[in-house]
Order: C-alpha cells, then structure tokens, then sequence
C-alpha cells in the first residue's frame, strides 16, 4: 500500500512538473505572438494609438477652454489633422477615460463658481 502511495506521489511531481514546463511554454509563445501582433506592418492602430500622452493632455485642456470649437485646438495641435481631431473627440466622447476627465472637470467648475 505504501509503495503505491510513494509512486502516485512520484507519478504527481513528475506530472505536475510537466504540465508546470508546458503552461511556460505556452505564455511565452503568447507573449510573441502578441509582439509579434504589435509589430507587425499589417496592424491597423486604432486612433488612440496615434496620439501621444501630451498630445491628449493638451487636447484636454483645449476642449476646457474652448469647447468644441475645433479650429482653436487644431491651431494649438498643429501636427494632427482636423479630420483627426474630430474622430479622436468622438471617440474619447465615450471612452471611460471621458466619463473621469467630465467628473474632474464638473468638481473644477463648481469649486471656481462657488469662490
């Protein structure tokens, strides 16, 4: 009854071990496969990917200022198109990143009217 014990154990690590080297090697593969998505010349990025952190933080700003009014902010962002501009409003418009942007901007605006 022990050594049946012992080999089930020995049977378990063995498994274990193996199925531990295969799960690896399967996210490793996972993870080039995602470079490889990434990097690739036939990917389309989405509008998103096409603007800069700075460059949303400005466009940000620029929608506080001036509205919708997107001739200004196309002057301020000289290197973005109109075209582009428009299409990255209307989707940041229903991004969950608009949702906080608008609750931060409605706590500014109460907190200015009030002092």
């Amino acid at each position: 009854m022990e050594t049946i014990k012992k080999v089930e154990k020995t049977l378990f690590k063995i498994t274990s071990k193996r199925v531990a080297k295969n799960i690896k090697k399967l996210k490793t593969e996972d993870e080039y496969n995602i470079l490889d998505f990434l990097v690739s010349p036939l990917k389309i990025d989405f509008e998103f990917e096409k603007w800069t952190l700075k460059e949303i933080a400005i466009f940000e700003c620029c929608i506080c200022l001036f509205g919708k009014k997107f001739d200004f902010i196309h002057k301020i962002l000289k290197k973005k198109k109109f075209t582009e501009i428009v299409l990255f409003y209307n989707l940041w418009k229903k991004s969950s990143h608009y949702v906080q942007w608008k609750r931060h901007y409605n706590e500014l605006k109460r907190n200015n009217n009030v002092n």
